[in-house]
């Protein structure tokens, strides 16, 4: 019910951001429903083997690496994982997908591409959970 959720206040000019010209997408993806931005189905299958379908939104996250001075903005989902293909190649860079207990996780922040991905687990422990209708998309 809404009275259980707690407002939610945000400074919007955290938001303001540059966005290099070269990261803005030009044209329309070749295959229809390809966008990047509900692609959580077909990114886990390349990333990881694993088919997954999405049941909640997790978060929307957003982060400056300030190594590189570049903004992320990452949206996390909680889902089912509805089968394996041991045979598939994963994408470049990803050796495998492991299953670690948070414990192991938290004791592995240093090998973490950002903090985003504890902050995400913790809001899955959290119980955090989001109807996947918030995101709109339309064609």
């Amino acid at each position: 019910p809404p009275s259980k959720i707690p407002p939610l206040f945000m400074r919007t000019d955290k938001f303001d951001f540059a966005l290099p010209e070269h990261l803005i997408a030009q044209h329309p993806p070749e295959r229809r429903g390809a966008s990047r931005l509900l692609y959580a189905h077909d990114g886990a299958l390349e990333e990881s083997a694993y088919s997954f379908t999405p049941q909640h939104l997790l978060g929307i996250y957003r982060w400056r690496a300030p190594e590189s001075d570049t903004t992320y903005l990452r949206f996390a989902f909680t889902g089912a994982i509805t089968g394996h293909d041991a045979s598939r190649k994963l994408d470049a860079g990803i050796l495998q997908a492991l299953w670690l207990l948070p414990d192991e996780i938290r004791a592995m922040q240093e090998l973490h591409r950002s903090p985003l991905v504890l902050r995400c687990i913790e809001d899955y422990l959290a119980g955090k959970r989001y109807p996947l209708d918030l995101l709109v998309h339309y064609e």
